[in-house]
């Protein structure tokens, strides 16, 4: 499991799933739809970096922006093992390049 990467297009419906799953609380005022599209503008505005191994497995991804952390995701079984933090820091340093 050690292919750092920018998402591709096959990832994009698994992070703006995952993202959407994860809002539910948080933009409870939201119904699905909203949530899901909500994720999907907040993916498009930002770097996201996945963690990814075979199969099209993603075990973690972060989203930054600006510079600025916006969401991270871990697999549940794979939480406490440092993948947050690899997928942070990348992100972060590739959305500050862009962001110069």
């Amino acid at each position: 499991m050690s292919d750092l990467r920018d998402m591709l297009p096959t990832d994009r419906g698994f992070v703006v799933d995952s993202w959407a799953k994860s809002a539910r609380r948080k933009w409870k005022a939201l119904t699905k739809d909203e949530r899901y599209a909500r994720a999907a503008r907040l993916v498009n505005a930002s770097r996201v970096v996945v963690l990814g191994g075979a199969n099209g497995f993603i075990a973690a991804w972060a989203a930054a922006s600006g510079g600025k952390l916006q969401y991270v995701y871990v697999a549940k079984n794979l939480r406490g093992f440092g993948l947050a933090r690899k997928v942070i820091d990348a992100a972060l340093e590739r959305s500050r390049k862009e962001a110069a």
